[in-house]
């Protein structure tokens, strides 16, 4: 981002204390700016559930198919973020998650972007395997959760790489807007890795579920 705030101006926001002092109250206009002028809202989704989805395949990079249950999860999507604030939408160019996207603009007058950089990590030879089998082969291989590249595809450190490198490409022409993010599971996880500064091998462990929304401030 184009400004940092530096720790004792965060710790004066989140203590919510209030003092005649000039420097503090020039902290307080300092913290007051940052929030109103550089944060950038990220409203984060996960496409609906697909038939792999379903049936625990490894769909990767595959466009995959909206079940009956995951077209019904797209439309109570959309109705509840019908009222909420979407400035430009960036959605990820595989079938699964432009469907998601489409469902939610019918609701908004606003641009959409389908993008290749915000698709699921890149599975390799094993897509379309029972995600079992990647398991397996990962744990085969000797390697961490987050170093583990499958033959042909990416690991979690190369997705949280094009996941830095996106959010540093939209953060200069979108500062201080909403924006709505249709995605994956992997590529929300190191999103969210990237945004929180957590741990990799930590971010993996929490579950991002089918068409539901999570909400970060970058």
């Amino acid at each position: 981002m184009g400004s940092e705030v530096t720790p004792n101006l965060i710790a004066f926001a989140r203590s919510g204390t209030v003092s005649s002092s000039p420097s503090v109250i020039t902290q307080a206009g300092l913290i007051i700016l940052f929030f109103f002028i550089y944060i950038m809202r990220l409203i984060i989704v996960r496409h609906g559930q697909t038939s792999s989805n379903a049936n625990s395949i490894v769909t990767g990079q595959m466009h995959g198919k909206l079940t009956k249950k995951g077209r019904k999860q797209i439309k109570d999507l959309a109705l509840q973020l019908k009222n909420k604030k979407i400035e430009v939408i960036f959605s990820s160019d595989l079938q699964r998650a432009k469907d998601t996207a489409k469902e939610i603009v019918r609701f908004h007058k606003t641009p959409i972007y389908y993008m290749r950089e915000i698709r699921e990590r890149n599975l390799g030879i094993l897509e379309g395997r029972p995600r079992e089998e990647l398991f397996k082969v990962q744990k085969d291989s000797g390697r961490s959760t987050a170093k583990f590249r499958p033959e042909d595809g990416e690991s979690f450190v190369d997705v949280k790489k094009r996941a830095r490198i996106f959010l540093n490409k939209i953060s200069k022409k979108y500062e201080s807007k909403t924006v709505l993010i249709v995605s994956h599971s992997g590529f929300i996880k190191m999103l969210r890795s990237a945004v929180l500064k957590i741990p990799i091998e930590k971010a993996i462990e929490k579950k991002i579920e089918n068409a539901k929304v999570y909400f970060l401030r970058f």
